[in-house]
């Protein structure tokens, strides 16, 4: 046997090595705080200089209303205060007697139409007749009239001369 000479050899392992830590800090300023107060912002208002003008304008103060204006303001609410007269009897049918109004025709009148309805009849065999004039006449007046005359699907038109005032059903059926 052989003698030889062994040799301790030491590695320092870099795994479980110590790490020296330095500990550093900044020092900050300290925060301030301050409670104010503020107001909302004011919305952004663009103005001109004829708003204001408008808005004169737009004022009651003289202003004058035609006579003819309060007349037909007038007429109006004594139709509608006659028409009442109409409803509250047929009301009252409803209740005792069971009466209903039903929907029979539409009729659609042409855009040009300028002239008032002044009357409405119903014939026989389904015939509506509409006089369209002006309600009101003066002692001498301009105004001219039209029968409109619905029968089926077919209609006729009789331009008047004069002021209309009543549509009647003959018993043949003319209109007189």
């Amino acid at each position: 046997m052989q003698e030889s000479e062994t040799f301790t050899l030491s590695i320092p392992s870099s795994w479980n090595r110590e790490v020296e830590k330095i500990d550093a800090s900044m020092e900050t300023m300290p925060m301030l705080q301050r409670e104010v107060g503020c107001d909302p912002m004011k919305p952004f208002h663009a103005s001109t200089q004829t708003e204001t003008t408008m808005e004169e304008r737009l004022s009651a103060r003289g202003i004058l209303i035609s006579k003819e204006t309060i007349d037909m303001i007038l007429e109006g609410i004594e139709d509608a205060s006659r028409m009442n007269k109409y409803f509250e009897k047929l009301e009252a049918f409803r209740k005792t007697e069971k009466l209903q109004l039903v929907l029979i025709k539409r009729i659609q009148l042409e855009s040009n139409e300028k002239l008032p309805i002044v009357g409405i009849k119903c014939g026989r065999n389904g015939r509506i007749a509409l006089l369209l004039g002006h309600s009101q006449h003066e002692t001498w007046c301009f105004h001219t009239g039209k029968i409109i005359i619905f029968h089926k699907n077919h209609t006729t038109n009789i331009p008047l001369a004069s002021c209309p005032t009543q549509l009647v059903f003959a018993p043949q059926q003319q209109v007189n």
